[in-house]
C-alpha cells in the first residue's frame, strides 16, 4: 500500500502456483511485484501520470525485469508461475476522484449524511472462489486437512488453469503482472458530484482478505466497516477477522482457501 499527497493505493499480490521463485525478494515474488508496483505508482502519480500510462508502464517493466531473469537462468516458465498482484486507488486528478483497479480488491466510501459509495473491479470474483473452496475442502475433509489449495491435485490443476488465463483477450481477469495490455482493462468509476456534497469522507481501501469481514463473514455492513475502522483502528479489526477465521477452522462455514488470506487495509478521510 501507499500514497502521495493526490492519491491513494493499495496492492493484493498473488506469487506463483507452484514452481522454483523468479525473484530474489526475501518474502515473495509477490512481495516484490506489489512492492515495485507500490514505488512506481507513487513515483508516476506524483508526476503526473495517467492512469492507464501507469498501469502500462508497471508492466512494461515487471515483464522486461522477469523476462531478463527467466532468460538469464535459461528456464521455461509456465504462464502460472508468475505472480501478479491486483490494486485499488483513489486519485484526485483535476476536481474529480477518480477511482481505478485490477483484481479484487476493494473500495468503499462513506459521506456525512451516511451514504455508502463502494468499488471492486471483481464484484462476482468472491462468490465464485467460495464456490470451488466449497468443493475442494468437500473433497479433503475439511480445510484442516486442505492447509492451501495447492495440496488439493484437482484444485491446484483447475487454479493453474484458470491462472494461466488471466491477462489474455477474453479473460474477465487483468492484474498488475506482465501484460501491459492490462492497461486497457481497468476498473474506472469517478465519485458523483451529489456524493462529493456530503464531505467530509471516510473510507476504506482493502485487500479482498480484509474486506472479507463485510463482504464474506457479514460481520459489518460497509457502512458500519469503516465506521468500525475510524473508532477501534485497523488492528483491532485484524484481530478479530482472525478470530472469526479460528472459529471456523474448517472452513464449513465460510469456504476458503486458506485459514487466512493477507488482509491491508488504509484508513483515509477526504475533506
Amino acid at each position: 500500500m501507499g500514497w502521495t499527497a493526490t492519491a491513494c493505493f493499495v496492492f493484493d499480490g498473488a506469487t506463483g502456483l507452484g514452481g522454483d521463485r523468479l525473484t530474489a525478494h526475501p518474502g515473495s515474488d509477490a512481495a516484490w511485484l506489489s512492492e515495485m508496483a507500490r514505488n512506481r505508482f507513487a513515483a508516476l502519480c506524483s508526476s503526473g501520470q495517467y492512469t492507464t500510462d501507469i498501469i502500462r508502464k508497471v508492466n512494461t517493466d515487471v515483464r522486461a525485469f522477469l523476462d531478463a531473469e527467466t532468460d538469464a537462468a535459461a528456464a521455461v516458465v509456465e504462464d502460472w508461475r508468475y505472480p501478479v498482484a491486483g490494486y485499488e486507488m483513489l486519485r484526485l486528478v483535476g476536481d474529480r476522484l477518480e477511482i481505478s483497479g485490477l483484481g479484487d480488491c476493494v473500495l468503499h466510501l462513506v459521506n456525512a449524511d451516511g451514504a455508502v459509495f463502494s468499488h471492486t473491479p471483481l464484484p462476482e470474483f468472491s462468490d465464485a472462489e467460495q464456490i470451488s473452496a466449497r468443493a475442494a475442502i468437500a473433497r479433503a475433509g475439511g480445510l484442516k486437512r486442505l492447509p492451501s489449495m495447492l495440496h488439493d491435485e484437482a484444485e491446484q490443476e483447475r487454479m493453474r488453469m484458470f491462472r494461466a488465463g488471466y491477462n489474455k483477450p477474453g479473460s474477465p481477469v487483468w492484474t498488475l503482472g506482465r501484460n501491459p495490455d492490462a492497461a486497457d482493462h481497468a476498473s474506472f468509476a469517478r465519485v458523483p458530484p451529489e456524493f462529493l456534497d456530503g464531505r467530509p469522507l471516510q473510507g476504506l481501501l482493502m485487500s479482498d482478505g480484509f474486506s472479507a469481514l463485510a463482504d464474506r463473514y457479514a460481520a459489518y455492513t460497509a457502512v458500519g466497516l469503516v465506521a468500525a475502522a475510524r473508532q477501534r483502528g485497523l488492528a483491532a479489526l485484524c484481530t478479530e477477522l482472525r478470530g472469526i477465521e479460528a472459529e471456523d477452522a474448517d472452513g464449513h462455514q465460510f469456504p476458503r482457501f486458506k485459514q487466512s488470506d493477507d488482509a491491508t487495509a488504509i484508513l483515509f478521510s477526504v475533506s
